[in-house]
Order: structure tokens, then sequence, then C-alpha cells
């Protein structure tokens, strides 16, 4: 699964510079989505499951 960030509920979160971003989930939990952030040293973090939306993944023609 994947999910876009849509906004921060707090600009302190690390993900508040990367709306509009797409990560892979790692986990979900209750209320928050595990992903990797996307540098060095690519720390497993958490987005609110409210400030993102998960992004349906479209297959090509070929079906992959």
């Amino acid at each position: 699964m994947k999910v876009k960030i849509t906004k921060a509920c707090d600009q302190r979160w690390w993900y508040s510079s990367h709306i509009e971003e797409v990560f892979t989930v790692v986990k979900a939990d209750i209320d928050v989505f595990w992903v990797r952030e996307v540098s060095p040293p690519y720390c497993l973090n958490f987005i609110f499951k409210e400030d993102c939306i998960e992004v349906k993944e479209v297959k090509g023609e070929d079906g992959k």
C-alpha cells in the first residue's frame, strides 16, 4: 500500500516538508502508517492517517 501526504497536523512532524509525496507503507496501526524516510539513514517513521490518503496503484496494460 502507498500513501500520499496531504498535510501535517503539526509543522514539527518530520513529514511536514514532504506534502504531496508518496511513501510505501511498512505497517499500519490504528491511527498511523509506518513508512521509511526517503533519505539516509532511511529511518522507520510514522504518518498520522488523518494527514494522508491511500494511493491506488494503477496496473498497466500488461497487468503489472
